[in-house]
C-alpha cells in the first residue's frame, strides 16, 4: 500500500463517520512520519488516524486505538516498532544518569534504550 492510497483509505473511513478530513492533511502527516521519522507505513497510519480521531471526537470514529503487545522472546527482527508493557524498577537521577552515559545505556525524557552495555561497579557511583 502506498502513502496516496493509505491516505485514500484513511479519508474513507472517516467520512463514512461523517467526518471531512482534506486528504492533502492526511498525505503530509503520512509523508512526514515515513520519510521524515521513518516510521513504518503502517503505524504511521495508526498514528494518523488516531490524531484526526482525537480532533474529531465523535463515538464509533474510525478507531484503531488497540495495542497488540509483544514479549521480550517475540522479539526477532530490526527495524519492526512494538509495542511492550514494562514496570519500572528504578527511576534514575540526573546525577545518576551522567554516570552510567560510559555504559552506552541511554535515557532521558521517559525512554531508555540500550546502546554498548558495559559493565560498572556500584562502588563507582
Amino acid at each position: 500500500m502506498d502513502l496516496r492510497e493509505a491516505a485514500e483509505d484513511i479519508r474513507t473511513r472517516f467520512l463514512e463517520q461523517g467526518v471531512t478530513v482534506p486528504t492533502s492533511d492526511i498525505e503530509q502527516r503520512l509523508n512526514s512520519l515515513v520519510y521524515d521519522f521513518k516510521v513504518p507505513i503502517e503505524e504511521a497510519r495508526r498514528s494518523v488516524v488516531s490524531y484526526f480521531a482525537k480532533l474529531h471526537p465523535k463515538e464509533g470514529v474510525a478507531s484503531e486505538t488497540e495495542v497488540i503487545y509483544a514479549k521480550i522472546t517475540d522479539i526477532n527482527a530490526e527495524d519492526r516498532w512494538i509495542n511492550l508493557r514494562v514496570r519500572v524498577v528504578q527511576l534514575w537521577t540526573e546525577r545518576l544518569h551522567e554516570r552510567l552515559m560510559d555504559t552506552g545505556l541511554h535515557a532521558g525524557e521517559g525512554v531508555a534504550q540500550p546502546g554498548r552495555l558495559g559493565t560498572f561497579s556500584r562502588r563507582g557511583l
